[in-house]
């Protein structure tokens, strides 16, 4: 798998990520016991089923201050920053997904002809409505005092250019000012890039444009002053809670999955900003595959809809057709 990161993975979130997958794996062997060991010729669908049973578990070997309550050796010899959280059927989906395309790597490049994946199926990911902030409550984010908190106002200064551009957060943090071409950001989205290599092109806008000239004489290398995905993403509830942006969004709990209402600022990741983009064109201009071309789907994609919601005025605006 370490092979695999290095020909396969580019290097940011995603390598971290299947770094994170190792050392789960890893942990996996030890709570089997008896010597149990991971060898890609041997895995079989019930080896996943299992393993699968052990994320969706793996929470409750601690308590709630953090404590490792069971299975003591295991964070001995494989130490993780943070505790393990319960896992949602949606997040145990993605790290079996990352095991999959793993697998189909292996296979296709003749390492092995072993894939246990043809047997196993997925867990089905569920996801609500999508939920985004308005242009009138991003403008008005981006227009508020946060002289208080100098580092707030940068991280909201951030937010409001992603939001603005549409772009995932990975490839955010890897701008500089090179991707600046004209009056566009230009870059060739690190999902995408081994499947088809197209550049992105997003026009920028006037709020984009001044945060941009805010930060002409940074230090740094990135073309913004970017933190940590962890911090930045505490940043943007707080920032939100502070401007007194808190309307309420129906989201589905990723344990239980059942619909829950909270102020959109509880659930506001530097996920939604691309949301945000997207939610609100799409309420614009109803093209999938013109917003989508700004924001590396691909036509016809089916993630696209994960993003945009059909809500009222979309609905009035179409049935209108019938008068």
């Amino acid at each position: 798998m370490k092979l695999f990161i290095s020909v396969r993975v580019k290097t940011g979130n995603r390598e971290a990520q299947f770094g994170t997958l190792i050392r789960v794996l890893k942990r996996y062997e030890i709570y089997r016991g008896n010597g149990y060991s991971l060898n890609i010729h041997k895995v079989t669908d019930l080896d996943l089923i299992k393993f699968e049973e052990f994320l969706r578990i793996e929470h409750t070997f601690f308590d709630q201050d953090g404590n490792c309550i069971k299975y003591a050796k295991i964070y001995k010899t494989y130490p993780e920053m943070r505790t393990p959280k319960a896992r949602g059927t949606n997040g145990v989906h993605y790290i079996l997904k990352r095991l999959r395309t793993f697998y189909n790597w292996a296979v296709n490049t003749g390492r092995t002809t072993n894939n246990p994946f043809t047997k196993y199926h997925l867990p089905t990911c569920v996801y609500g409505t999508p939920f985004f902030i308005t242009i009138e409550e991003r403008n008005k984010l981006f227009n508020f005092d946060f002289s208080d908190d100098p580092q707030l106002a940068i991280q909201r200064d951030i937010f409001v250019f992603q939001s603005c551009i549409g772009i995932r957060s990975g490839d955010l943090y890897r701008l500089t000012d090179d991707n600046v071409v004209g009056d566009s950001i230009e870059y060739i989205p690190s999902k995408t890039a081994d499947e088809c290599g197209k550049t992105v092109s997003v026009p920028l806008i006037s709020q984009a444009k001044i945060i941009l000239n805010r930060y002409a004489d940074k230090k740094c290398k990135t073309l913004l002053p970017f933190i940590s995905i962890q911090h930045y993403n505490k940043a943007i509830k707080i920032m939100l809670q502070k401007a007194e942006i808190s309307r309420i969004v129906t989201v589905i709990n990723p344990i239980t999955r059942k619909d829950e209402q909270h102020p959109i600022y509880e659930v506001a990741t530097s996920y939604m900003a691309r949301r945000n983009f997207i939610g609100n064109l799409y309420k614009e201009v109803k093209d999938a595959n013109l917003i989508g071309s700004m924001t590396g789907h691909a036509d016809g994609s089916k993630a696209f809809s994960r993003y945009r919601a059909i809500d009222a005025d979309i609905k009035k605006s179409v049935i209108s057709y019938l008068e």
